[in-house]
């Protein structure tokens, strides 16, 4: 079964063995650093260079171990050939927990993250308690850092839930999310610009580029097109 880590088991001895969270943790920085750089690295075609994004727009999440491995590698994790730690706009952890609770150590620069913990009350994979143990270690340790805000790490729990997610509970993520990485202010165009002017797909969303997709009537085409570069590269070569 796919995972993205070993898991020996759930108590606090054995979640600090987790065989592979090294590895999964490279993947998910190279993400994020593609996200940084506006590049796309994980192929080796030529694609388009898209808008970059500042470490403060992007959210690490996850469900179960994707939680884990979220709050780990948010809080514990450098930027790119940088000792400065990746400075998120946020994380949520959806019925996570925190592995390697020893090791953990908060990296300079992310001691501001703000933290969303969602938890079933009733989740039989992992129990509610490792919200709660979550929240003492990281706050303890925020608590103890320069600029650092214990009660940047907020738990909700939902009751009847077990290892799943409800409504209630993704209306607080978005609520979370629309904190976390407010609007960007729309620039309107230059009054002397051209009103005919090219739109330019690499300055777009990804919730623009699929409606300027559907305007020029390739939605076909863009079927399965999952990251956001060949989305780009569709509207650049139509």
């Amino acid at each position: 079964m796919p995972s993205w880590y070993d898991i020996v088991g759930l108590d606090s001895r054995s979640s600090e063995f987790c065989n592979g969270l090294d590895d999964s943790m490279e993947r998910i920085l190279s993400l994020v650093e593609d996200e940084v750089s506006g590049n796309d690295s994980s192929t080796t075609a030529t694609t388009a260079c898209v808008n970059p994004l500042d470490y403060s727009r992007i959210v690490l999440a996850g469900f179960s171990q994707g939680g884990a491995l979220a709050l780990y590698t948010g809080m514990t994790q450098s930027r790119n050939q940088s000792t400065v730690g990746l400075g998120l706009g946020g994380i949520t952890v959806m019925s996570g927990y925190l592995p390697r609770s020893k090791a953990f150590a908060i990296a300079r620069g992310s001691e501001k993250t703000q933290i969303l913990h969602c938890h079933g009350e009733q989740d039989s994979v992992v129990p509610v308690q490792a919200a709660a143990l979550s929240k003492e270690r990281v706050s303890s340790l925020l608590k103890e850092t320069s600029g650092g805000n214990e009660n940047s790490y907020e738990v909700k729990t939902y009751a009847g839930l077990d290892h799943s997610v409800a409504i209630d509970e993704l209306n607080d993520v978005a609520a979370f999310l629309k904190q976390v990485i407010p609007p960007i202010p729309i620039t309107t165009q230059a009054d002397n610009a051209p009103e005919d002017d090219e739109v330019d797909p690499t300055k777009m969303s990804v919730k623009q580029l699929r409606a300027e997709i559907e305007k020029r009537g390739l939605k076909k085409e863009s079927r399965g097109m999952l990251e956001k570069s060949d989305l780009v590269n569709l509207l650049l070569k139509n």
